[in-house]
């Protein structure tokens, strides 16, 4: 069975804090986030805090919940679509964000899927490349914010 994931990476100098900021603050992840979203509150990102994804519609087609979080170095996300019949594993389809910093230089990774493991994942995962491809990618927004 071949994995349904995509990955992608950014170089950005800036201080981790700035970083991990952008990716945990409800009003800064608005400004980068290519979708319109809606949160549980608009404090931090917390364990368990939940993120809805809205079409232009302004309907929700998806919830997220933090599931694992270490501060400063990787949050992830799991993903499930209101057109599923039941709620996926949380394992199932997540959005990860790490940070990893080797000597003076910090990368930012975007990690998402396993789109294999949930029902009608081969179309999500083709509608999501097809939404990022063409536009500013979502790490390269945050790129520019953090080096502001």
């Amino acid at each position: 069975m071949k994995n349904l994931i995509a990955e992608e990476s950014i170089k950005i100098e800036a201080p981790v804090p700035v970083i991990w900021e952008l990716l945990t603050d409800p009003e800064k992840i608005k400004k980068w986030s290519p979708y319109q979203l809606d949160f549980q509150n608009e404090q931090v990102l917390e364990l368990g805090n939940e993120i809805y994804w809205k079409n232009n519609e302004g309907r929700t087609f998806a919830k997220g919940t933090v599931i694992e979080l270490e501060p400063g170095h990787s949050i992830r996300i799991s993903m499930n679509f209101t057109e599923w019949e039941k709620e996926a594993d949380p394992d199932a389809l997540t959005h990860i964000y790490s940070i990893f910093q080797k000597n003076k230089v910090i990368t930012l990774t975007h990690t998402y899927g396993d789109f294999e493991k949930v029902p009608g994942g081969k179309k999500i995962f083709e509608e999501y490349m097809n939404t990022v491809s063409g536009r500013p990618a979502a790490l390269e927004r945050i790129k520019e914010m953090a080096e502001e």
